[in-house]
């Protein structure tokens, strides 16, 4: 989600419950290899903002 929260972000659904839980990531790791990659700037530096 873009809710300026930089952790990775995924859902649980059981039932009639949602949960979404946050977790920590290397997210320097992660833009060295989104660069690597040939992604576009904005794409790489927006991680670090949760945008």
């Amino acid at each position: 989600p873009r809710d300026k929260d930089p952790r990775a972000c995924y859902v649980f659904i059981a039932d009639e419950k949602i949960e979404f839980v946050r977790v920590k990531y290397d997210i320097e790791k992660t833009q060295k290899k989104m660069h690597y990659a040939g992604l576009p700037l904005r794409l790489i530096e927006r991680l670090e903002r949760g945008v």
